[in-house]
C-alpha cells in the first residue's frame, strides 16, 4: 500500500460561538459557550430553551438555511486555501464537509 500525503489547505467555520476559524479558536481558548436563549422554535416540550445554534449573520439563501451556512463556511475555507492550491491539479483536491443537525427545522417538521 502506498502512503499518501494529505494537507489541510483551508478551513471554514460556522458555529454557535461565532463564524470563522478565529471565532472558534478564541472561544476554545477562553472556554466560551455558544449556548443562548432561542425563540426560533416552540420549545414547550423540551426542558430548556437554551440552544447552541449556529449564528446566521447574513442569510441570502432563505429557502435553505443549511445551504447558506455551508456556503459561508466554504467561502472562508476557499479563501484560506487559495495560495496553497495554486499549484495543484483538480484531481488532487478534495472537500470534507461536516455538520450537526443542519436544518433542524425541517427535521422537526
Amino acid at each position: 500500500m502506498r502512503e499518501s500525503t494529505v494537507a489541510i489547505a483551508g478551513c471554514g467555520v460556522i458555529a454557535a460561538v461565532g463564524n470563522g476559524v478565529g471565532a472558534l479558536r478564541d472561544a476554545l481558548r477562553s472556554n466560551a459557550s455558544g449556548l443562548r436563549q432561542c425563540d426560533r422554535f416552540n420549545h414547550a416540550r423540551f426542558q430548556s430553551s437554551m440552544v447552541g445554534a449556529a449564528l446566521d449573520e447574513s442569510p441570502t439563501l432563505a429557502d435553505d438555511p443549511a445551504l447558506q451556512l455551508a456556503s459561508t463556511a466554504l467561502t472562508e475555507a476557499r479563501g484560506n486555501a487559495r495560495p496553497s492550491l495554486a499549484n495543484l491539479s483538480s484531481d488532487r483536491l478534495g472537500l470534507v464537509l461536516s455538520t450537526t443537525n443542519a436544518n433542524i427545522e425541517a427535521l422537526e417538521r
